[in-house]
């Protein structure tokens, strides 16, 4: 066997080299050109599948597009109804525009020619209930409607009327505690029927209070006289003291047995006044007096009435005296007041400032009431000097706003229109404001003090609704819980007059938070009954 040598087989090295080399070019070149073809072939398909999604992808945006697209046309109709019925709105507007407009032209020429409206709520006053039983009885009701009601009333009233007055003799009530001490009269006994007249009930009711505020202020004097000799007084501010009140009832029977010399008597009449009352009740002093008697409404209310009233001629006295000083001062150059001061703007304010507060802090206690209920007699009695009581109708409007900063201009007004009608005046120059303040003999008010009473229950009824919207929503309201509210609505309130409150709307004489919580209509209604106002 041939066997190469060493050199051929170098030669043959040589050449498989440069063979494999030449191969590898070749299939380096193929595979570049497969390259390129793949590379292209990508490129197109990215070219022609460049807006191409997947099925589902397809089908939920399909899906997505016909929800939208029912939205879409639901939103349309509802935009198309609300156009036309804003246009349907806008064409109402325009009628009701011109309809308003119609109404108005015809009351401006009706105006001067037809009778006005009448003020029904004045039928109140004349009807059993007040005014709270007429706003149920009236509501929604045209003025034919309320002319019935208002003759169906009468006629009920009248024969409730006659059916009393056809009575020669009352049943007597019985001896129990819950009776009245002056209608306490064994069962079986008549009493005589007085037929008592509206006049003699006004009257007595007037004596009855004098007795109570007499004996008030002398009760309330001999408790000052104890505290002024207790050794351990320390001579530091008190707190304002509370008029010292008797039960009504009681020195009701006491006044009647002291009157008429006899128990028998004072019963009798004790009978005759409950049934005056209950037929008078369209009186409002009438009906005040025996709501107090009865306990329905706390005897606070009358007491404030007549020291507010008190307080007005005070404060009116009071003014006249610095209008006259004013006058003087002013016309003499370089006039000086009492004080020794030049008479300017700043002194003349700053004085008649401090006249208010002194009037304001005056009246405290049943003296102002027992002087406010003896204003009439005191000026009838003064015939020589009740012409003296005169300032001009701008001096009277100042010293009205002096004293009620925080009434409005209209109530203002309306209390200076309400004077002109008790002075029937024909002069508008002078205030006789004397006159405003006589009441007649049966203690009617003339329209001035009415008026002015009217408005001081507004502002407490104002007062009450304050109370009413804290506690609304609460059907039983506890004792913190109702002087919480009554602190927000009036944050100056003293704690004795806090504490009236509570003992009176919670009926008792105990105070302490273990007091039962009240119903909040109980409690509105107990509230109302009350002398409750802002301080």
């Amino acid at each position: 066997m041939y066997v190469p040598g060493e050199h051929e087989l170098d030669i043959i090295d040589e050449i498989g080299d440069e063979s494999d080399l030449n191969t590898l070019r070749r299939l380096l070149m193929n595979c570049r050109q497969e390259l390129f073809k793949v590379i292209e072939q990508m490129i197109r398909n990215e070219i022609s599948y460049e807006n191409v999604v997947m099925k589902s992808d397809y089908d939920d945006l399909s899906l997505k597009h016909e929800e939208i697209s029912r939205e879409y046309d639901k939103l349309k109709i509802e935009f198309k109804d609300l156009g036309h019925s804003c246009l349907f709105l806008v064409q109402k507007t325009k009628d009701l525009v011109d309809e308003r407009d119609k109404y108005y032209d015809d009351w401006e020429k009706n105006r001067s020619i037809l009778t006005p409206r009448p003020d029904w709520d004045k039928c109140s006053n004349v009807l059993d209930g007040g005014m709270d039983r007429w706003k149920k009885i009236s509501a929604g009701k045209t003025s034919d409607q309320l002319v019935e009601i208002l003759i169906s009333e009468i006629i009920d009233g009248n024969q409730t009327t006659h059916e009393t007055m056809k009575q020669n003799y009352f049943d007597a009530l019985g001896e129990e505690k819950q009776i009245l001490p002056f209608l306490r009269s064994a069962k079986n006994k008549k009493i005589k029927n007085r037929h008592m007249r509206r006049r003699i009930t006004g009257l007595l009711i007037k004596e009855i209070w004098n007795e109570q505020i007499t004996k008030g202020s002398s009760t309330a004097e001999s408790k000052k006289i104890a505290i002024d000799d207790d050794s351990s007084f320390d001579g530091s501010d008190q707190p304002l003291r509370q008029p010292v009140l008797t039960d009504l009832a009681n020195v009701v029977f006491d006044y009647l047995k002291k009157r008429f010399d006899s128990k028998d008597m004072a019963i009798e009449i004790g009978y005759n006044l409950r049934d005056a009352c209950l037929r008078y009740r369209n009186s409002e002093r009438i009906n005040l007096f025996w709501g107090i008697l009865t306990g329905q409404i706390e005897e606070q209310v009358f007491h404030y009435q007549m020291k507010t009233i008190a307080q007005l001629l005070q404060h009116l006295c009071r003014m006249k005296i610095v209008f006259e000083f004013d006058e003087t001062t002013m016309g003499t150059p370089g006039g000086t007041d009492s004080l020794g001061l030049s008479v300017d703007d700043s002194l003349h304010v700053a004085r008649l400032q401090s006249i208010r507060n002194s009037t304001l802090m005056g009246g405290n206690s049943l003296a102002s009431a027992s002087f406010g209920i003896s204003v009439s007699r005191s000026i009838t009695s003064a015939r020589n000097s009740i012409h003296e009581l005169v300032m001009s109708r701008n001096q009277f409007l100042m010293s009205l706003k002096l004293l009620y900063p925080t009434k409005t201009s209209e109530k203002i007004n309306e209390l200076v229109k309400a004077a002109e009608r008790d002075l029937h005046m024909t002069n508008m120059q002078t205030f006789e404001f004397g006159l405003l303040f006589m009441e007649g003999d049966d203690g009617k008010l003339g329209n001035f003090l009415s008026t002015l009473l009217k408005q001081l229950n507004e502002e407490k009824i104002q007062y009450v609704d304050s109370i009413k919207l804290i506690l609304m929503g609460h059907p039983l309201v506890p004792v913190s819980q109702f002087k919480r509210a009554i602190t927000m609505v009036d944050s100056t309130i003293p704690q004795a007059e806090l504490k009236r409150y509570v003992e009176w709307v919670y009926n008792t004489k105990i105070f302490n938070e273990k007091i039962k919580p009240l119903d909040f209509e109980d409690l509105l209604r107990r509230l109302e009954n009350c002398a409750c106002y802002k301080h």
